[in-house]
């Protein structure tokens, strides 16, 4: 039975804002494994709106909805940006809660959607917010992974055209597909705090 079934919805009716979170981030983990991947993930999605939609005000829905969209882009092949741009107002959104500014993940996964939109001023002014809050997860190493693709590139615009091309073509850190091309691990990393801290921010 899909999540997504009449006989689902009608279970769910009533349900709060925590439950339909808790649902969102289970679909995402379904995903991983399943051949529904995509349907799946837009469920992910549509159940963490209907959370915000219950209380516009409550920035852990907003934080999943934010994970939710950063996961789509990368579970559709890391090219849509506008799920990007989606993700991006949703995580600014779940910052005005005060509550939420405790969570260094939302900073962290802002912060990997700006870079993946090459705004990389915003990228490391994210990443150094989560560094400061939780230097567990080591996103002082993303923003040298930036700082040095930088670097890169601007030792590359003090050569010849040809070399430039060679340069970029070796840039591997610009988007660092390689690096989260499996976007089942980037998934489980989204929900990282409320998975080990029992649903701390629900």
């Amino acid at each position: 039975m899909f999540l997504n079934s009449p006989e689902h919805n009608f279970i769910w009716q009533g349900t709060d804002k925590k439950i339909l979170c808790q649902l969102s981030m289970l679909e995402r983990s379904m995903a991983q494994s399943s051949e529904d991947q995509a349907l799946l993930v837009e469920e992910s999605i549509n159940h963490a709106k209907e959370a915000v939609m219950l209380d516009i005000k409550d920035g852990n829905s907003w934080y999943n909805l934010g994970n939710a969209y950063l996961t789509s882009f990368f579970a559709s092949g890391a090219w849509d940006k506008a799920r990007l741009h989606h993700s991006i107002k949703a995580y600014q959104n779940a910052e005005k809660d005060e509550t939420m500014k405790l969570n260094p993940d939302l900073y962290y996964n802002c912060a990997t959607a700006y870079k993946y939109l090459e705004n990389y001023e915003s990228a490391i002014r994210g990443f150094e917010a989560a560094a400061l809050k939780d230097p567990a997860l080591r996103a002082d190493i993303e923003v040298q992974k930036i700082i040095n693709l930088l670097d890169k590139l601007e030792n590359a615009m003090k050569v010849p055209s040809v070399t430039i091309v060679s340069a970029l073509a070796n840039c591997s850190t610009g988007h660092e597909l390689t690096e989260l091309s499996h976007w089942s691990h980037l998934s489980f990393s989204l929900d990282r705090v409320m998975l080990l801290n029992g649903y701390a921010y629900m």
